[in-house]
């Protein structure tokens, strides 16, 4: 009896893996996608027609809408669906890959609450297996980045998704987005390999001439390289640009080296121009905090050298400094967010014991406001 049985079963399971396609019909009808999804690639490739496509699709499409439904989506359930989305019949269907998208995200969003390690466990893989480099959607891109932004790691940062969004065509259209545009410029400032290899299209550079621009006016370092150079590969760089990043620079703490050299060559450079050194010291005003940091260094050679040569190159820009100092402490002018300038002490007191930095004139007149 136990035999016959045994002949049985491997019959029935001879038959349940070769469904025909009248059988796949009958499933349809019945709005059965279980059984129809288990065996709808029973059908010989050469006979899987325009019908049977039709029948698929609609079954797929009723297997997510179970899905939204679901209070929970399990991890066999996002794998169920990761496996139908490697379907040919599904791969081009968008509507398919809509509601994939927004499934598994869902799902990801489920696992992240009851998880443990969140930063490299169940979830993160399972990251891994969805959002694949051909993916061309930036709010879901956006979505899932925002979603593990507080789990990210080394293998999983914020590049992860979006690198490819932003080597696309596409790009330009991405980087309109301000949150878009400052996930760029984060990575790129700390990767500044990525644009000089071409790891973003070009186009989304253009996109950041703005914000690139209002960053050669930065206190950080890195912010004005970065600006520069993302203005410079996009060919963007205007003449006052330059001057501006190389000022800031000396007036920074500048080290020895290419960009001294070149900022020192710039300073002699504008004392020859006078429309150059208009342009700087008008673009320099509207700056909230004005470069001076130089002036509170310890190294009072460097100091005095740069302070020397500023004076005899672009008196101008000393010239609105000093009297910036002048309005702030005589009480002269308001200034709500406090006054841009710093370091009025130290460059007064360098202007005492040094000749030609400023006239003695506003040196007498600061001094009396101090007493």
């Amino acid at each position: 009896m136990l035999a016959l049985l045994a002949i049985f079963f491997q019959c029935d399971d001879a038959y349940a893996g070769n469904y025909q396609l009248k059988d796949l019909e009958s499933l349809e009808a019945q709005n059965n996608f279980r059984e129809y999804l288990e065996h709808a690639l029973d059908i010989l490739p050469s006979k899987r027609n325009s019908h049977w496509e039709q029948m698929t699709k609609a079954m797929a499409e009723k297997y997510t809408e179970y899905l939204f439904k679901k209070p929970l989506v399990t991890q066999k359930d996002f794998n169920d669906l990761n496996k139908l989305s490697h379907w040919p019949v599904l791969q081009n269907d968008e509507f398919f890959g809509q509601n994939r998208s927004q499934i598994s995200f869902k799902y990801l969003s489920q696992c992240l609450k009851k998880e443990k390690d969140r930063t490299s466990g169940q979830c993160h893989q399972d990251l891994r297996v969805f959002w694949s480099p051909e993916k061309q959607d930036l709010d879901l891109a956006y979505s899932l980045y925002q979603l593990f932004s507080p789990y990210l790691s080394e293998q999983i940062d914020e590049w992860f998704f979006f690198a490819k969004l932003l080597r696309s065509s596409l790009a330009p259209l991405y980087c309109k987005r301000e949150e878009i545009r400052k996930i760029v410029w984060d990575k790129v400032k700390q990767d500044q390999n990525l644009i000089l290899n071409d790891q973003i299209h070009s186009s989304c550079l253009l996109e950041m001439e703005k914000m690139a621009r209002s960053y050669l006016q930065s206190n950080k370092n890195e912010d004005r390289k970065t600006g520069y150079l993302i203005l410079k590969i996009s060919q963007k760089l205007t003449q006052n640009d330059k001057d501006i990043y190389y000022f800031y620079y000396l007036l920074d703490t500048p080290g020895p080296g290419e960009t001294f050299n070149l900022s020192w060559n710039n300073l002699k450079e504008l004392k020859k121009h006078p429309a150059r050194r208009e342009e700087l010291v008008n673009t320099l005003k509207q700056s909230k905090i004005l470069p001076s940091k130089i002036l509170g260094s310890f190294d009072e050679f460097k100091k005095k050298v740069i302070l020397r040569n500023m004076a005899a190159s672009i008196p101008e820009y000393l010239n609105f400094y000093s009297h910036t100092c002048l309005e702030f402490y005589a009480g002269l002018k308001s200034f709500p967010e406090g006054s841009p300038a710093l370091h009025c002490r130290e460059l007064f007191n360098l202007a005492k014991v040094e000749k030609n930095i400023l006239p003695q004139q506003i040196i007498k007149a600061f001094y009396q406001n101090l007493e």
